[in-house]
């Protein structure tokens, strides 16, 4: 397990999400929701895994797909807060006011928030 602690500091290299769908669950009257392994690459630690409310060094291998929208608002930013919010997401807060939001309430979502442009 890793701690949030260890991540504040440290540069942003990297964004990913597992190419295939770990598992999917039918729920009734809303679809099937998906769930996927998100990983982070943090500088001087490698890849992590944010993994309900937890951190964990990635150590799968399922093939991974970087997140590429917006690259150029979080790549190299340095981190400044993981934490989870008021919605139970796990945050990953970065400098000037850039934010990864990770929620699992149905299925995996990987939210960017933050600089003028980004939704």
């Amino acid at each position: 397990m890793v701690n949030a602690e260890q991540l504040v500091g440290r540069r942003l290299l990297g964004v990913y999400r597992s190419k295939d769908v770990l598992t999917s669950v039918l729920v009734p009257g809303l679809g099937a929701a998906s769930y996927f392994a998100v990983v982070l690459e943090v500088e001087s630690l490698g890849r992590v895994r944010l993994q309900e409310g937890t951190l964990r060094i990635w150590d799968g291998d399922e093939e991974l797909v970087e997140f590429q929208p917006h690259h150029d608002a979080w790549h190299g930013r340095p981190i400044v807060k993981v934490d989870m919010n008021e919605d139970q997401c796990q945050e990953v807060s970065l400098d000037e006011g850039v934010s990864f939001f990770h929620c699992i309430d149905y299925g995996d979502q990987l939210v960017l928030r933050g600089k003028e442009g980004i939704r």
